[in-house]
């Protein structure tokens, strides 16, 4: 992967943490997430003059991951309402993996087993970082269901967007 790609991927998942962090920490958070997508939206839209029109095949998945990320940000306004940020944060991210492994795996990809290893070592990891240890009260069975359902959106879009 070149160096420019890697800053890239690197630099998106920073402000992908830090703005979650930042709705997990609000006191709005509804509020706090349109803020947050819409300052996405407004800098998207600032670059799409630059930018060549998605090729007709791909707009059935475009729309689709449109209304997919709707429910994504529902999903997370109940997770961050309804217990601490870290363990809802670590359960979505770290159980997506395994579901979009899941949906591949149900839509005709194989992955090797050193790869589904792979898959259960990071997944397991990342889920348990947010919820080992911590103290009485912080994991609600609310926050837990609002955060699986999340990891459900977060593979679906996942997926539609690898299709598309």
């Amino acid at each position: 992967m070149p160096l420019e790609i890697a800053a890239v991927v690197l630099l998106a998942a920073l402000l992908h943490a830090v703005w979650n962090a930042m709705l997990g920490a609000g006191e709005d958070r509804t509020l706090d997430t349109v803020l947050v997508a819409g300052g996405g939206s407004l800098a998207a839209a600032a670059a799409l003059p630059f930018l060549p029109l998605p090729a007709a095949a791909s707009w059935p998945f475009l729309l689709a991951s449109v209304a997919i990320h709707i429910a994504y940000f529902a999903a997370l306004i109940g997770a961050y309402r309804g217990g601490d940020f870290s363990p809802s944060y670590t359960l979505m991210r770290g159980t997506a993996p395994l579901l979009t492994a899941l949906g591949g795996w149900l839509a005709g990809e194989r992955l090797a087993p050193s790869q589904w290893l792979g898959v259960l070592l990071v997944s397991g990891g990342v889920a348990a970082m947010g919820t080992l240890g911590r103290r009485a009260g912080a994991v609600t069975s609310r926050a837990t269901a609002w955060a699986l359902s999340n990891a459900v959106v977060i593979a679906a879009y996942t997926l539609v967007d690898g299709r598309g």
